[in-house]
């Protein structure tokens, strides 16, 4: 029982354990990413094909949640000349041009949209956590995140509940560490202790930003890649070098508008240089807007890098941490 409490590991010199237990943290961290890609299996599945009439609002939330699937039906709106832009030097609004516009020929998303549209709006307003257009459309954020999730392209409750239990496990194994140094020192007499706790706290910060879950699956990343390899030709940016103020792409896919596709696959970046170039203005004035007031990237940033980390997962779920393995 004597050897538990006195031998080497418990009568290491501090600054030397401390050095151990960094690189103890730093391994257990590395081992935990290369444990964690194997919980994605989704890389040997097949790439399922382009479809025929591709769903430009679908691939906008595959791309970058429910912010970019606001941007795209904005973009639609606004091509329909049902929405216009009013920007100046500081603030962007957006206001409607025609509310007694046929709805009919509209999709149900379109007509939500435009709903949510009855007066003139700050485009920072559209990715608002409260009321803005991203949570108008929620139902059809989670008709596409279902969806997509029944394709793989998103992790599944399963994979995100073993990612946390394996969270879990690699804490658990470098904060034994430190509590047993930290029993021992003080079983001995010791209590300047503060080294380990504070690097214990600092390996979980790492830990927790580590263990976030991707987005995107392998296959999903996999997806959006070759979609966009696929529409790079109809891009509309790569038929403007000189930046003409009316330059339109020259082909299209199916049905399917190339303009409205090419922000749904790109993003509002594929319009630089055409005749929407007000729209790109008008998100650029609300993230400069939100991020002068916040200090950081806010909820008026339209961007997928801003967007909600849909899919992500938090604690061990409803079904508990139990069954871990494999």
């Amino acid at each position: 029982m004597d050897f538990l409490f006195d031998n080497p590991l418990a009568n290491l010199y501090g600054p030397y354990f401390l050095v151990l237990y960094i690189s103890f943290i730093i391994s257990t961290i590395v081992g935990y990413r290369v444990l964690r890609t194997r919980l994605d299996r989704t890389a040997h599945y097949a790439i399922p094909p382009i479809p025929n009439n591709p769903d430009p609002f679908e691939i906008a939330y595959l791309r970058g949640g429910a912010n970019e699937l606001a941007r795209a039906v904005v973009f639609s709106l606004n091509q329909k000349n049902l929405l216009k832009f009013a920007n100046d030097d500081k603030t962007s609004h957006i206001y409607p041009t025609n509310i007694e516009f046929e709805k009919r020929g509209l999709k149900p998303i379109e007509r939500t949209a435009l709903d949510w549209f009855s007066t003139t709006r700050e485009t920072k307003e559209l990715f608002s956590l409260k009321n803005g257009l991203a949570t108008a459309l929620k139902p059809y954020s989670e008709t596409f995140q279902a969806r997509l999730e029944m394709q793989n392209f998103f992790p599944d409750e399963e994979m995100k509940r073993r990612n946390n239990c394996l969270t879990v496990q690699a804490f658990l194994v470098f904060g034994s560490l430190g509590a047993y140094k930290i029993f021992t020192a003080i079983l001995g007499g010791y209590w300047n202790i503060f080294g380990i706790v504070f690097i214990t706290i600092i390996g979980l910060f790492v830990l927790g930003a580590a263990a976030k879950m991707p987005r995107l699956t392998t296959l999903g990343k996999t997806y959006l890649e070759r979609l966009q390899l696929a529409f790079e030709r109809i891009k509309p940016s790569n038929h403007n070098p000189i930046s003409a103020q009316t330059t339109v792409p020259s082909a299209s896919f199916a049905a399917v508008d190339p303009f409205l596709l090419s922000v749904g696959v790109f993003g509002g970046a594929a319009l630089a240089g055409t005749m929407y170039s007000d729209y790109n203005q008008a998100f650029q004035r609300a993230q400069n807007q939100s991020a002068t007031s916040s200090g950081g990237c806010g909820s008026g940033c339209g961007s997928s890098s801003c967007s909600s980390g849909d899919g992500g997962g938090g604690g061990c779920g409803g079904g508990g941490c139990g069954g871990c393995g494999g």
